[in-house]
């Protein structure tokens, strides 16, 4: 693929720099920093922008830029570990250095790895048998042979056989026509393997027969396809400027051990096939293996490099022998090498703080020696170990002058082993115990020159068997590979149990301020496109949506309403009541109590293909629907004025009608104003004393309700899906999902018996799971008190986390019984409250305190005097305005 220019990379770079500098001064300084030198008003994308890179920054300290290298070093699911270099400098440096490296560590290790290489970093996935200190890396290369290096690393490369072939083709080396005939591309291929082959006869020779590196022929064909190779698809001269750099000290190189992936190397984890150095598949990548975080927010972002004290602490009491008897105390002799007689006595570690004090230690010893199983032995530098016979050679082979106290003879079952051997042997067994420590240490637990310990530690290092870094102290220290992949496995996991689960209260206050309830309500124009979006596809009656508008809203005009629904980006309509769009007919009447939907209007064909439109036959119908819904099929949307006269129906049977039309969910108007009038009873209606001619009314009317027109118009020919055919339909899955998701924030089992669901939570589970794998929402337990997973958008979570801080809410918050928030009996105990106009909940911080029943007034929870007038308060001016009494109880 074609590389990112020179230019652009370096622009790149200097956009990080700049922005470490203002970085210095805060994240929203560097936000507005970067809006005004992109483009004034792009706020929400130089507030994305900033937070990314703030993340980064903080996770590593630093930034890459093309004057500075950062290696990044972390563990996987599984134990392995994955290097990246970020490296600013554009993918055809980046690909050229992946492959170099590549051929190094195969080299170096013999072993071979899985790379990739993108514009700004570079992944190469470590075996177990690779541990070095990460400053090493920077010298594993050389700008003076790098480019003899990657000419053997490409020759394995896919780049150099299609660029061979490209080349002969060019030069006529290798037929593309034969007797007036097109050559068949794999011919082609054939005969480009059997050029090679006769010119270069290394590229295809079996490797085991080769001694050294492959030698280049003097060739032209060879010689313009590594040309190619190295300054075309890569930019060898690029590569080695970078080295030179490194090796003079102009590009400064700064390593990281890191508990997860920072969040620049997301992109390399994630990287697509022709980003890959090697022939593995996409499916056997080990990056695969590497579990990244989910979400992560400024207010939470921490240094990624620090592991968690308390999971050392942890990995160390795990790693240490628990000892209860004279068995326990010789297997953990024998299988780590020796204690220290402090250790034994008190049962850890000389530099832990374990409490597990052995005071019968010395007696099993005594018991052990007696057995000629165990003994005491003291070193020169008077410090005194426990060691069993099976260990005592290769302690007498460190020390050869030294006697055990009981005398006992060591258990030889092999040749005594050399110094060295016996010394790598003893550390192995010993590390295995401990976590990270200190070379003095353990140097001074041995009475051995720290000198000779570090020669052995280097040796285990090459084995891949120990790591060394600085783990819990300012000095260089040595932990066992295996150790220390947990450490960084519970340091994870101590992150992600950051976030604790919420009592019932606690969610109810998060979703009163989702939903703009209470002192958080919304206000302006968007915040009517904003509650739209959270009541979208709820069945709720004309006047149950007005209720839940008027509480969300602070200002709202049913003209709102009307506008957005005219513009064409709303359409209300009343759902099917059956499966897969049959559903029984309905007769005329007003629409007061009838549920309806409020959907964006490019959305209405999923909610065909869900069988939530009526596809009624005109048989079912009255004469006088079935002619109104005639004239508007043929002649599509039209004014209710145009219906009563192109029919030649009276107002009155065209308004029963359209009733009826809509109570099936066959037709709608433009405007919410139609809703609104068909929802009042006839009596209500506004009286005419001639056609065209009515008396004076706030209500609304027909005349009001723009044009009316079919669903069926709109949403086209889209087949309803069965209900096998809507569980394999993930994409109308995840769409439902959405607006559960954006409707509650999280959502589990319980949480949906809620809503209509199109599917059982059985079979949205599935797709939920997807979601997750997809890293758009996240599982797990968020709301305390309900059996089972839940899943959560990220940004539900993070304003969940702040949720418990703020539980002293003054303010009394009420909602219509008809509002989506209405929980009772599903998260909140007890009956079901009845979802009726006239009733409404009363919550204070979170907490049910009364129920509103029409005039009547219950309360259920624990309010004070001045909580209890409060309440009375909302009660009467909401009566007042219905012309009747209250009661209190």
């Amino acid at each position: 693929a074609p590389g990112r220019s020179d230019e652009l990379s370096f622009a790149v770079s200097r956009l990080r720099e700049d922005l470490l500098v203002q970085f210095e001064h805060g994240e929203q300084q560097a936000a507005d920093w970067i809006e005004r030198i992109i483009r004034p008003g792009s706020e929400a994308a130089a507030r994305q922008l900033a937070n990314y890179l703030w993340i980064a920054r903080v996770s590593m300290d630093t930034l890459p830029s093309q004057k500075q290298i950062i290696l990044e070093r972390f563990f996987d699911e599984t134990g392995d570990m994955h290097l990246v270099v970020h490296s600013s400098f554009g993918s055809r440096i980046n690909r050229a250095w992946g492959l170099a490296l590549r051929k190094r560590f195969c080299r170096k290790f013999n072993f071979e790895l899985q790379a990739a290489a993108l514009e700004d970093s570079i992944i190469l996935s470590l075996g177990a048998t690779h541990s070095f200190p990460l400053e090493e890396v920077s010298h594993y290369l050389h700008s003076a042979s790098v480019r003899q290096v990657l000419i053997q690393a490409l020759l394995d490369a896919p780049m150099f056989e299609t660029h061979w072939r490209w080349n002969a083709t060019i030069a006529l080396a290798i037929q593309r026509n034969r007797n007036g005939k097109r050559v068949p591309a794999q011919f082609q291929r054939n005969d480009a393997e059997d050029l090679i082959a006769q010119i270069f006869p290394d590229q295809l020779a079996c490797l085991e027969n080769i001694a050294g590196e492959r030698e280049i022929p003097d060739h032209p064909l060879v010689r313009q396809t590594l040309d190619d190779c190295l300054n075309s698809v890569m930019d060898i001269d690029g590569l080695e400027t970078v080295l030179r750099g490194i090796e003079s000290g102009d590009i400064a190189v700064v390593t990281r051990d890191l508990t997860t992936p920072s969040v620049l190397s997301q992109e390399i984890l994630n990287a697509r096939p022709f980003a890959f150095l090697d022939g593995a598949p996409a499916e056997e990548r080990r990056t695969l293996a590497v579990k990244s975080r989910r979400t992560i927010n400024s207010d939470e972002v921490v240094n990624l490099s620090r592991l968690d004290p308390q999971a050392i602490l942890k990995v160390r009491s795990e790693a240490w022998p628990l000892i209860r008897n004279a068995e326990e105390l010789h297997d953990a002799l024998q299988v780590h090498g020796f204690l220290l007689e402090q250790e034994g006595v008190s049962g850890k570690p000389a530099s832990a703080t374990l409490n597990r004090a052995n005071p019968d230690a010395t007696v099993w010893l005594t018991r052990l020696g007696g057995e000629s199983r165990a003994s005491r032995l003291t070193l020169p530098n008077g410090r005194t170990l426990w060691v069993a016979a099976e260990r005592l050679a290769e302690l007498q082979t460190l020390h050869p002058n030294l006697q055990t106290r009981p005398l006992i003879k060591p258990l030889q079952i092999s040749p005594p082993p050399d110094a060295d051997t016996a010394l790598r042997d003893i550390l192995r067994a010993r590390l295995q115990a401990l976590g990270p420590i200190c070379l003095e240490t353990l140097a001074d637990s041995l009475a051995l020159d720290p000198s000779t310990v570090q020669q052995a530690l280097f040796a285990l290092e090459q084995e891949g068997f120990v790591m060394r870094g600085q783990y819990d102290a300012d000095e260089e220290q040595w932990c066992e590979r295996n150790l220390l992949a947990r450490i960084n496995r519970y340091s994870v996991q101590t992150r992600r149990r950051a976030v604790n689960t919420v009592s019932i209260n606690d969610y109810y206050r998060f979703l009163f301020g989702w939903h703009g309830l209470g002192t958080e309500r919304l206000r302006g124009a968007e915040a009517v496109v904003r509650v739209l979006d959270l009541l979208c596809g709820f069945p709720l009656s004309s006047e149950g949506i007005l209720q839940a508008m008027r509480a969300r809203i602070d200002g709202f005009e049913t003209g709102q309403l009307d506008a957005l629904c005219s513009s064409g980006r709303y359409v209300w309509f009343c759902p099917s009541s059956g499966n897969n769009g049959k559903s029984s007919p309905k007769t005329a009447g007003n629409l007061a109590k009838t549920p309806v939907l409020i959907v964006r209007r490019e959305e209405l064909a999923t909610w065909k293909k869900a069988g939530q439109i009526s596809s009624l036959e005109q048989s079912s119908l009255s004469s006088s629907a079935a002619a109104v819904l005639d004239f508007l099929t043929g002649n599509g949307a039209s004014f209710f004025y145009d219906i009563v006269t192109q029919t030649g129906q009276l107002r009155t049977q065209t308004e029963g009608a359209l009733c009826e039309l809509v109570a099936n969910g066959l037709v709608h108007s433009d405007s919410f104003a139609g809703l609104r009038a068909l929802a009042l009873a006839p009596s209500k209606r506004p009286s005419y004393s001639g056609f065209g001619k009515r008396a004076f009314s706030m209500l609304p009317t027909l005349d009001d309700a723009g044009r009316w027109g079919t669903l069926e118009a709109i949403v086209g020919p889209v087949k309803t899906l069965t209900t096998r055919e809507l569980r394999l339909d993930y994409e109308t899955l995840e769409y439902f999902l959405s607006l559960y998701m954006n409707r509650y924030g999280v959502i589990f089992k319980k949480l949906l018996e809620r809503e209509n669901s199109v599917m059982p939570w059985r079979e949205l589970l599935p797709v939920l799971q997807k979601l997750e794998a997809r890293e758009e929402i996240l599982g797990g337990r968020f709301v305390d008190g309900f059996s089972g997973i839940q899943f959560a958008l990220p940004e539900a979570v993070a304003r969940l986390k702040k949720t418990p801080a703020d539980k002293n809410q003054s303010t009394v918050v009420a909602i219509g019984a008809l509002d989506p928030l209405n929980l009772t009996g599903i998260l909140l105990p007890g009956k079901r409250f009845a979802s009726s106009a006239g009733n409404r909940l009363m919550f204070r911080s979170g907490e049910l305190l009364a129920l509103q029943t029409g005039e009547e007034v219950d309360f259920t929870g624990d309010a004070d005097e001045l909580t209890r007038r409060e309440i009375q308060g909302l009660v009467r001016r909401s009566v007042k305005i219905s012309g009747k009494r209250f009661r209190i109880q």
